[in-house]
């Protein structure tokens, strides 16, 4: 419908590289609320995070994210875009890039695929973007289309799949490791459980530090756009209701809180009408 559409576009979260190359000066900033005049205000999120940017720091800040702004939000539906560009080693973006692995992207995915089979009406589309690497693009999508399943199929990524490329036309590529989940990134999976503040290489580091400042200003977005959006869910919440606490919300549709206006005018009821030909009849029976 027209009001899932608008309500799904105006809840964007983006975690980007902000960058010459990347993004025009002017945008991609975590100022950028949403364009003013419009319901949209206030909903839109930007996260830049830094260069080289680990899976620690990424699911750490991804995690703080969704424990906060989905409860706020409480979306109908989640639209994923996994970008696998994002993976170290992307021969597009080169060395601006972030330093995230398939497996970091992966527990992202996972981590979303929970919160929304928490709700059993609340729906999950994963999509994929960017790449320019085939081998990791095509491990980044084959890992996350597993985490999708955790929902349905808890384990299913970090148990269940092999932990070897199979045999296929294209199996040469894979190598030297042939590895589907590499050895050296699979203790991600317990990154999501680590701490969700600032790390211990954070703490302490001065306002100059552009890296520190950068993850710190994103989980400070996080929390203050989760405190407006919650702000405004209630207020929505509260503006439902009338004086006696009734939902008013579908009244005009469901037409029962406003009486209907009896029509007026001349010839009465059924019963009236009736007497009123018993009369003329008898008339005519007299005369």
């Amino acid at each position: 419908s027209r009001r899932w559409v608008a309500a799904l576009i105006r809840n964007t979260v983006s975690f980007h590289r902000r960058a010459p190359g990347f993004f025009p000066p002017s945008s991609g900033c975590p100022s950028e609320k949403g364009r003013s005049g419009t319901d949209g205000v206030g909903y839109n999120l930007n996260l830049p995070m830094p260069r080289e940017c680990t899976d620690e720091e990424f699911v750490g800040v991804y995690k703080l994210a969704l424990q906060k702004l989905v409860p706020a939000h409480d979306p109908d539906a989640v639209v994923l875009v996994v970008g696998a560009d994002g993976v170290k080693g992307d021969p597009l973006v080169g060395a601006e890039g972030w330093h995230l692995s398939p497996e970091g992207l992966a527990e992202c995915v996972r981590l979303t695929a929970e919160y929304c089979g928490g709700n059993k009406t609340r729906k999950l589309l994963v999509l994929g973007a960017g790449g320019y690497d085939p081998v990791t693009t095509a491990r980044t999508f084959l890992l996350s289309t597993a985490a999708a399943c955790e929902a349905a199929r808890p384990g299913m990524l970090w148990k269940q799949l092999p932990k070897d490329v199979p045999q296929h036309s294209h199996f040469a590529r894979y190598g030297p490791g042939f590895e589907l989940i590499s050895s050296s990134t699979s203790s991600v999976a317990g990154a999501s459980d680590a701490h969700v503040g600032p790390t211990k290489q954070t703490e302490g580091i001065s306002g100059s530090d552009e890296r520190a400042k950068m993850l710190e200003d994103a989980r400070k977005a996080v929390a203050v756009t989760s405190l407006f959006v919650q702000s405004r869910r209630e207020m929505m919440d509260s503006s439902r209701f009338n004086s006696h606490g009734m939902d008013v919300s579908n009244c005009e549709a469901e037409n029962w809180a406003v009486p209907k206006k009896k029509k007026k005018g001349g010839g009465g009821g059924r019963r009236r009408k009736k007497k009123q030909k018993a009369l003329v009849d008898n008339d005519r029976d007299a005369s």
